[in-house]
């Protein structure tokens, strides 16, 4: 057998190998990204940034433990070769939160957003753009979250007071109609 041979016939294992692969690569490339869970936010600034080619969309799930005040700033990132020009860029970037993870209810768009009063729960985020770096399509970004959180109000001394005698009036109103009701029948 000589090498020919050999070669000729390893040819359609190594092409039918090579197939395989590529296939598996873009039925990997042609599945939805993931849900990036950022978990139970807590008070103070949570940072996440990510490096994408061409067209993207990440979703985010995150988790408020009480009632909170939430802010948000989407940035791009420019990475600059040697001051000269920037390496990436990304244009179309946008940001949306839901209260829901089907996407239906939209509580607000735009790259810095002020969310006050939400309530506990889980909410569900959306970053997309085009990345379109002069070399590669290189884009990149951040998303920051800001998260206070909100003390319950508590009544004041003078709020107990008020419940209380409007209470004691009614108490006395209807003690009054009894009286009244009891003495007409009599």
């Amino acid at each position: 057998m000589n090498v020919f041979n050999t070669v000729a016939s390893a040819t359609p294992k190594l092409l039918g190998a090579l197939s395989l692969v590529a296939g598996l690569t873009i039925s990997a490339t042609a599945q939805a990204a993931p849900v990036i869970d950022l978990g139970t936010l807590a008070e103070g600034t949570t940072t996440y940034s990510a490096i994408h080619q061409n067209k993207f969309s990440d979703d985010f799930k995150f988790t408020l433990a009480n009632m909170s005040n939430l802010g948000t700033k989407t940035e791009k990132l420019n990475i600059s070769f040697l001051g000269l020009f920037d390496v990436t860029s990304i244009k179309n970037l946008k940001f949306s939160l839901f209260s829901d993870a089907a996407h239906t209810h939209l509580l607000g768009l735009g790259l810095n957003n002020s969310f006050n009063s939400l309530s506990a729960g889980n909410y569900f985020a959306t970053i997309s753009g085009k990345a379109n770096g002069p070399l590669l399509n290189l884009g990149q970004y951040k998303l920051s979250l800001n998260v206070s959180s909100m003390t319950p109000p508590v009544p004041e001394a003078e709020t107990y007071a008020m419940l209380l005698a409007g209470l004691g009036v009614i108490g006395a109103i209807s003690r009054r109609r009894q009286q009244k009701t009891s003495t007409f029948l009599a």
